[in-house]
């Protein structure tokens, strides 16, 4: 929606701060590993995987998803690899897996950004730092959860489809987006999107053959579980209908800046967390202050956004909904047609959640770096910076808040640690 307005190759500190930044992320996924979500979800993946691996027969059809269909075995088969690939004997070593598995993901999201020409580099750089800190992202993440093993092929398929002109990368874009499809059900929207959008700019540009072709090949284990699916028919109005709820476009332009912690913690819990650190018994609130400084860049970045939009080409439909280059077909995609899919099935009472959003999440990352860079000049050098540090810091604190609390009301529930010293206190539900 937005693009960055440097035209000059960048100094040296635009590449290695956001580089130090990824790598203080990579470091908040590895820590506190005993501290790990441990809810029925986690607790089913955990014990199908070593089933698996220790001569159990592979699965063709998954758990029951939310809405009660049944989901794609591939999680499962994913799981038990790690699981016979490196031992992971405890549920904290298989989640050290998919942690380490993030951080590839993160290193070839910065990689990549290092490879680009100098105009757009610093805004995808950015966005690698961006996500790595995020505090939303930090705790989904670390977890033994199918939607925790996205963030490596979303960001392959991103790379795929950049080069899709080339057979090979076609090939490769459809091949991973069915795999993903397969993690998660959502990624079918995302998928669906992505080629809608690509082909209202560009339907003859590239080799949709290569994308076909791939996506069948991606497609093939999963016919057992498709078969299955079609006799599944009640994903919606099971409730009846309702008004669409935004909450894609409410967490969209909160979640990058920061915003969400509430999700693990419960709002209650996450006021609790606001008056964080107390030092002596008092709260000092310094956790609060550091999301009103939040607030504070993410109001001028919007504000000065879309002023640097509306003032570069005035109101335009196209550049609104297509995009004005690669990255913002790529954005107004997941903004457009993935956000508003999601804000459509609500209506038959289906859900919208938060974890939905670490489908795209190097994406709203890449939006809120090309956002704040639109607004040029110092203010690009002040903001950025800024902002990942601040959610460096209420990552790191959440972290510690929830080591040092460990039981905790809201979505992440008892830690494994205090589970394993208590079993009495643990067996968590899955939230739904």
């Amino acid at each position: 929606m937005t693009r960055p307005e440097e035209r000059r190759s960048p100094p040296i500190w635009a590449t290695l701060a956001p580089l130090a930044f990824v790598v203080a992320g990579a470091a908040l996924r590895l820590s506190f590993p005993l501290d790990i979500e441990y809810k029925s979800d986690e607790r089913g993946f955990f014990e199908s995987a070593h089933a698996i691996a220790a001569g159990g027969p592979w699965p063709w059809i998954g758990f029951p998803s939310s809405v009660g269909a049944p989901a794609s075995p591939l999680p499962n088969w994913i799981f038990a690899l790690m699981a016979r690939l490196f031992g992971a004997p405890t549920p904290p070593d298989l989640a050290r897996c998919v942690q380490a598995l993030n951080v590839v993901a993160l290193g070839v999201f910065a990689g990549g950004a290092m490879r680009m020409a100098s105009p757009w580099r610093a805004a995808w750089l950015w966005a690698a730092a961006l996500w790595a800190v995020n505090p939303v992202a930090v705790i989904l993440e670390r977890k033994i959860w199918n939607p925790s093993l996205l963030p490596l092929p979303v960001v392959l398929l991103i790379f795929a489809w950049l080069q899709r002109k080339r057979w090979w990368a076609a090939f490769g874009w459809g091949l991973l987006g069915s795999l993903i499809v397969q993690i998660h059900i959502a990624g079918v929207f995302l998928v669906a999107s992505l080629a809608a959008w690509t082909w209202a700019r560009e339907p003859r540009a590239f080799p949709w053959l290569g994308w076909v072709a791939g996506s069948l090949v991606g497609a093939a284990s999963a016919v057992p579980w498709l078969e299955q699916l079609t006799h599944f028919h009640h994903f919606v109005g099971r409730k009846g209908l309702k008004p669409p709820y935004p909450g894609f476009y409410l967490r969209f332009f909160t979640q990058p800046f920061g915003f969400g912690s509430d999700y693990s913690l419960s709002r209650k819990t996450f006021m609790d967390f606001a008056a964080w650190p107390r030092i002596q018994g008092g709260a000092t609130w310094l956790v609060g202050l550091a999301h009103v400084a939040l607030a504070a860049i993410a109001a001028t970045a919007l504000i000065r956004g879309a002023r640097a939009f509306w003032a570069g080409v005035g109101f335009s439909w196209r550049s609104l909904v297509l995009g004005r280059d690669e990255a913002d077909t790529l954005i107004c995609a997941v903004f457009w047609g993935y956000g508003g899919i999601l804000t459509l099935i609500t209506i038959g009472s289906a859900g919208s959640e938060r974890h939905y959003l670490e489908l795209v999440a190097p994406v709203m990352a890449l939006w809120c770096a090309r956002l704040v860079l639109s607004s040029g000049g110092a203010w690009a050098r002040l903001l950025l910076p800024s902002l990942c540090a601040l959610q460096l810091a209420v990552s790191a604190s959440l972290l510690v808040y929830i080591d040092q609390r460990q039981l905790i009301p809201g979505d992440y529930g008892t830690i494994w640690r205090a589970q394993t010293a208590s079993p009495a206190v643990g067996r968590n539900p899955s939230p739904g």
